[in-house]
């Protein structure tokens, strides 16, 4: 594409479950982070906004904002987030990269600050009634750190590896939240959500239109 011809907000629309690489009708992590660079080498462009609605998603996501947002700021572009709906999850941890935090509606949702894993398993030599099938994994004997999480909970019970590493994720997640909303308290960052007017000033800056 070539060069705009008058100046331009760039608008990133971050809608539904956030993943990386995107689905028939949503762009991915790393979809948004290409078009925000590509919009930011733009000489007209003076900003950007991430218009969110979602209720999270992809924990690898926060890579490909954290970097895009960086290259713009790298330019001189404000990056702010704009909530039309719900921000949750990923969708905050968005938000606490952006320069400034925005939302439509008092009742809009923010929070959920927090990391889980959901999955399901079958354990090795488990048996299927209705279809006479065994499941089983075989593993090179070298490999034996391979899906260890996993295998640990579907054949033993035993969460801690997987635990650790969700804990390890919450650490860096309530870390960054912290420094991007100080005000934000020990009841702010631990899974709760809220409505938009009642955490202004504190997960966000407050309340605007999108022509704002």
């Amino acid at each position: 594409l070539g060069s705009m011809e008058s100046p331009f907000v760039n608008v990133l629309s971050v809608d539904g479950p956030i993943t990386r690489n995107g689905g028939a009708c949503s762009y991915g992590s790393v979809e948004l982070r290409d078009w925000l660079i590509r919009a930011a080498n733009d000489k007209m462009c003076r900003g950007h906004i991430f218009y969110i609605d979602t209720p999270g998603g992809s924990a690898w996501a926060k890579n490909d904002f954290q970097q895009a947002i960086d290259y713009a700021r790298s330019l001189g572009q404000p990056v702010l987030a704009f909530i039309d709906g719900m921000c949750a999850s990923a969708g905050m941890y968005l938000a606490s990269l952006c320069d400034e935090v925005y939302f439509m509606h008092p009742k809009n949702q923010l929070g959920c600050i927090g990391v889980m894993a959901a999955f399901y398993t079958e354990k090795d030599g488990s048996y299927n009634k209705y279809d006479n099938e065994t499941y089983h994994e075989i593993y090179d004997p070298e490999s034996f750190d391979k899906n260890r999480p996993f295998r640990d909970i579907a054949n033993d019970g035993n969460d801690k590896l997987l635990v650790k590493e969700l804990a390890d994720l919450g650490v860096e997640f309530r870390s960054d939240v912290k420094a991007a909303f100080p005000a934000a308290t020990d009841d702010h960052i631990h899974g709760k959500i809220f409505n938009a007017e009642d955490v202004v000033g504190i997960l966000c800056d407050g309340q605007a239109s999108f022509g704002d």
